[in-house]
């Protein structure tokens, strides 16, 4: 992968294909490979894109600054990195805390966004996932980084469908394994929690 230094913070990224420009931007944690293992990369570049993967600050192998982090830095680092890659009018596609980061972008510099696809994206903040955000800013709070079970856990219920969670054991065992293979994402500590301050800070702002 290639890097670029984006006000201080080492960003790295791949880019392969050619044509239009789609730029994939992950959820909490997510390494660029994870849109490889999904199928998605090659689908786009056998289909006639260009695809732009990144590690998000905090996610190895780019740089995990200090936490914490708001959503206006990981919105800044994608700017950073479309500038630095030239890219204008991109089909930005956005999972979970991605999906935050490409709404953001899409507000803060509309002329590199030419068409957004959010995915797992913000809704209502339900009492249900104010309990789940609280756990998650406790753990960290106690041990500094979430265990990876309930990391595990928390991508399962926020990712697949009740229906496939209930009736489709071996879907959830797929699952289970590629994210039991994840572990060791983190640039650092300070990654794991820099990004949970972020989703936290947004998914609680009112005025979103």
């Amino acid at each position: 992968m290639e890097s670029v230094v984006v006000g201080g913070v080492r960003i790295t990224f791949e880019r392969v294909g050619s044509g239009p420009v789609v730029v994939l931007v992950g959820g909490t944690g997510l390494p660029p490979v994870a849109w490889q293992l999904s199928g998605l990369c090659s689908g786009l570049v056998e289909a006639g894109f260009e695809v732009v993967t990144y590690a998000a600050r905090g996610v190895a192998p780019s740089d995990a600054p200090p936490a914490p982090y708001a959503m206006a830095d990981l919105a800044g680092d994608l700017a950073g990195l479309m500038d630095h890659l030239e890219v204008r009018d991109a089909a930005v596609v956005g999972y979970s805390l991605g999906s935050f980061t490409a709404e953001l972008l899409a507000r803060i510099r509309p002329d590199l966004v030419g068409a957004l696809v959010l995915m797992a994206g913000a809704g209502p903040l339900t009492g249900v996932v104010d309990a789940v955000l609280e756990a998650e800013a406790e753990l960290i709070a106690l041990l500094g980084h979430l265990p990876p079970a309930f990391a595990a856990l928390q991508t399962l219920l926020s990712t697949l469908a009740p229906s496939v969670l209930r009736d489709d054991g071996e879907q959830v065992a797929a699952w289970r394994e590629l994210l039991g293979g994840m572990e060791g994402v983190w640039a650092s500590p300070d990654g794991e929690a820099g990004q949970s301050a972020a989703s936290l800070g947004w998914l609680r702002d009112a005025d979103v």
